[in-house]
């Protein structure tokens, strides 16, 4: 099936799975089994559904992005895995086997050209070297020019690239002995994020009209209360005085959008190239306007570790392991398997989904694995089989997240982190056959982790070489500059003075990313909570040139320096089978498992921890039980499975919008659980066509979610309604009660939110999956195929963070076609492919946009896009 739709990755892959869901982006990765997975951006988390490639233990959100190459199987392991695959395996795991080297040669090579200028070579390739040898060499090189079309520039949006290879040996001296290895490395390139711009009704957009606009911001003839209001709005004329502030202004008034949610093919890139905010634009996290710090930003991103401020992901992978199994006379193995795995990965990106760099992230990974596993099985056939086994994993991770703003008094917030982690496990599974048609299984693991993690935070604010207030405001804070001529060509700087480059001051001063003569008066805002840019210091007016000395976290109760803290837990998951052969083709089972996830520290938050609590989330467990029945009708022409179930997990870990007004979002523990049934089919109707059918349903409920940041809208209604679920507070803890001014709410209270009882996100009620293979003969030599595969779910809110339904999914459908001819005798074939036909995407529901006018946008992957194209194979058989 892999091969003929000619599924590239797994993204691609779970569209056509009835419970599995991943959405990718660069910050973060979803990934969900029956509706339950990590979400968040912390660069610590690892995931309640790991893969395992090979054996190996693939945790990391990065590790995701891996060459998806020569595939032999993948294997959707459902609910906690606290046994076989038990490292984090709290709600499910992801098998996924590469081809090895088999007895003869054979292998395959495909080239396939689509629209979007994509293209795609794959092979694999092995076989024999000699009677104890065996080989098997793949390849992958993929490139894109993306899918989305700015909707300013009208050029392509998120290219794309990925090259990737791996040998594999294999010895096998004797008929006990066989030795496997493999080596692998991964490249890939990728432009910034993109995202799909929607124009709602009204006029503006990149902004929002309603109860957070003061009528007395602005004079005429500027737009009242406009947060980024320049697109298609009549009154903005980019030539009139006063909007061209020191070049690369703003200037295009009337830009194609989509007025007709997410349709077209429109999107911004969060990555640049940037323009000049006009003074009516405001960072999202201000009152009023907003500061161009391109210059001064781009060398502080080089500066944190980053390749400057336009978007990019670059990922660099190498992976290995050696694989010794011996097999005994009396049917038992050993098994050895240790292997290592890491990888570099930075990235950049801008949160503000605009044109104007407003909220850059600029983040880096260093990490590295090892891990060694030793198994024990009895022989299969017995009345008692076993299983014993133990295993260490030893990982180090080492990591910046840089944080830049344009406001004046919180431009900077960074972070350094390290986290060194140990885990150890013993586990064992018997397996008691009781005659013929019954059978037990009784398994579990103990597992110890050990986290130790440093967190070094500071923030910082702007520093500007003039003060645009007359007379200067008394609480701006001089910056005496020391300059250093030592440091000549300091990366970001650029330009002489007097013969020399200055480019860096004393860091207990400041630090200056854009080159100013000595004796330059500087100028700086104190570091504090306010998010206002105050009228005179907005766009075009001020622009900084550099930030002030770091301001290193004030912890509390521990005073200012860097967060060292460990985290350990130990503990046992069970797990229990039972299994009943109904008849010679049919299997009923009940199973009970839990597994558990260690908790950690949310390091990927763009604020900085001062405290305990900010810094920690808690170990996730879950449990589930399911029934089902599996087997075989019509002389095996028709194959069923179906599973009940209900998976609980009261403490998982997830990422939400935060309280607090000077942290976006937070890592926490909620409660969920979810109910259901999975079914599928697969039917040889004759010898040239067969059928397949599967669904799902799922009921999933929040449990227990108490303490969280509300939407917009939960918050807009709590202004005027005492019994809005939004509870509102001021920084004392004191509640609020209406009638509240929605304009001093939003930059100094607390909105409060228990979501208990919530219908979990990410969780459709129904999926169902339908495909269709017809493989006809034409002639001696040659065959037709044909192979469709579609699904059609019901809808499921996006937003795991917020829970905002106003951009959510509706009821959708997808599909996939591939036909062709191939050559039987001569092993080559063509094919032309359809893949995503019907562009499965969200919807925008304006009735529960408290601010209709403006802008709404949402990240869609290639999977939200058609692609067709032809494919040549070739079969080495």
């Amino acid at each position: 099936t892999i091969r003929r739709q000619g599924f590239r990755n797994l993204d691609d892959l779970a569209n056509f799975s009835t419970s599995v869901l991943i959405e990718p982006r660069v910050q973060d990765q979803d990934v969900s089994i029956r509706g339950i997975g990590t979400t968040g951006n912390a660069l610590t988390l690892d995931q309640s559904t790991p893969f395992f490639v090979d054996g190996i233990h693939f945790g990391r959100q990065s590790q995701i992005k891996l060459a998806f190459l020569d595939v032999e199987s993948v294997e959707v392991l459902k609910g906690p895995q606290p046994v076989y695959f038990g490292q984090n395996a709290s709600v499910g795991a992801f098998n996924i086997r590469s081809r090895r080297p088999t007895d003869s040669w054979v292998g395959y090579v495909n080239f396939e050209v689509a629209n979007n200028s994509t293209t795609e070579l794959t092979f694999g390739v092995g076989g024999p070297l000699n009677d104890q040898w065996g080989i098997r060499v793949a390849g992958i090189h993929e490139t894109t020019e993306g899918y989305l079309n700015n909707a300013i520039t009208g050029q392509p949006l998120g290219a794309y690239e990925n090259n990737g290879g791996r040998i594999i040996l294999q010895f096998t001296p004797n008929d006990y002995l066989q030795i496997t290895g493999k080596v692998e490395v991964s490249k890939i390139r990728k432009d910034s994020e993109t995202i799909s711009t929607c124009r709602t009704a009204g006029p503006l957009i990149f902004g929002r009209d309603g109860p957070l606009d003061d009528p007395n911001e602005y004079a005429p003839p500027e737009p009242v209360g406009d947060e980024r209001s320049v697109w298609d709005d009549p009154e903005f004329d980019p030539a009139q005085p006063g909007f061209n502030f020191g070049g690369a202004e703003w200037n295009v008034p009337f830009a194609p959008l989509d007025t007709d949610c997410f349709s077209s093919d429109l999107g911004v890139s969060e990555g640049g190239p940037y323009f000049q905010p006009p003074q009516t634009i405001r960072e999202e996290n201000s009152n009023v306007g907003s500061v161009d710090f391109r210059r001064a930003g781009e060398g502080m991103a080089r500066e944190g570790g980053n390749n400057g401020i336009m978007g990019y992901e670059d990922l660099d992978a190498a992976n290995a392991y050696i694989d010794l199994v011996y097999s005994f006379d009396n049917g038992a193995t050993l098994q050895w398997l240790s292997g290592f795995a890491s990888y570099e990965r930075d990235y950049v990106q801008d949160n503000s989904d605009s044109p104007f760099l407003m909220n850059f992230q600029g983040r880096g990974e260093d990490f590295d694995q090892w891990s060694t596993e030793l198994r024990f099985r009895s022989a299969t056939d017995r009345t008692i089989e076993f299983e014993v086994g133990a295993f260490f994993q030893s990982t180090d991770l080492t990591a910046f997240s840089s944080s830049l703003r344009a406001n004046v008094r919180r431009a900077q917030r960074f972070n350094n982190i390290t986290e060194e982690v140990d885990f150890s496990a013993v586990f064992a599974n018997i397996t008691f056959n009781i005659g013929d048609n019954f059978a037990i299984d009784v398994g579990g693991r103990y597992q110890d982790d050990d986290k130790f993690a440093t967190v070094n935070g500071y923030g910082g604010s702007w520093i500007f070489t003039e003060c645009p207030e007359s007379p200067c405001d008394p609480g701006l804070t001089p910056v005496d500059v020391v300059f250093d001529p030592g440091l000549d060509d300091y990366p970001g700087c650029e330009g002489d003075v007097n013969g020399d480059r200055y480019c860096l001051v004393d860091p207990a001063s400041a630090r200056l990313y854009v080159p100013v003569a000595p004796g330059t008066p500087l100028y700086a805002m104190p570091w504090r909570e306010s998010r206002d840019v105050p009228v005179p210091w907005r766009s075009g007016n001020a622009f900084p040139v550099g930030l002030t000395a770091k301001n290193f976290t004030h912890r509390e109760d521990r005073g200012e320096g860097p967060w060292a803290e460990p985290f350990e837990e130990s503990g046992f998951s069970p797990q229990i089978t039972l299994r009943y052969r109904a008849g010679d083709n049919a299997t009923v089972y009940a199973r009970y498992a839990e597994s558990t996830k260690i908790g950690g520290f949310d390091t990927g938050q763009t604020s900085i921890p001062t405290d305990l609590d900010e810094l920690t989330f808690e170990t996730e467990d879950a449990e589930q039980i399911e029934i089902g029945v599996k087997g075989t009708l019509m002389d095996g022409r028709f194959s069923y499975d179906a599973t009940i179930f209900e998976l609980e997990v009261p403490n998982l870990q997830t990422t939400t919008t935060s309280t607090n007004p000077e942290q976006t979002s937070a890592s926490v523990n909620a409660g969920q659980r979810v109910r259901g049934l999975e079914f599928s089919t697969l039917f040889a109707a004759s010898e040239n066509w067969r059928f397949g059918f599967a669904g799902a349903f799922m009921d999933g409920e929040m449990t227990q979610f108490a303490g969280v940041g509300c939407t917009d809208g939960e918050a807009t209604a709590a202004f005027s309604d005492p019994n809005a679920p939004c509870q509102i507070f001021d920084d004392d803890g004191n509640l609020q009660v209406p009638p509240i001014d929605p304009v001093e709410a939003f930059d100094d209270f607390i909105f409060v939110i228990d979501r208990t009882g919530f219908d979990a996100p990410r969780t459709p009620d129904w999926k169902f999956v339908l495909s269709a293979d017809y493989f006809v003969p034409i002639g001696g030599d040659y065959e037709f195929t044909f192979n469709a595969k579609g699904y059609v779910s019901d809808g499921y809110i996006l937003q795991v963070e917020d829970f905002d339904d106003i951009v959510a999914y509706d009821q959708h459908e997808d599909l996939n076609v591939t036909f062709g001819i191939r050559n039987v005798a001569k092993g080559w074939s063509i094919w032309a492919f359809g893949r995503n036909l019907l562009e499965a995407r969200p919807t925008y529901f304006g009735q529960f946009d408290t601010f209709p006018d403006g802008l709404e946008s949402v990240h869609l992957s290639p999977a939200s896009f058609a692609t067709y194209g032809i494919r040549f194979e070739y079969l080495i058989q």
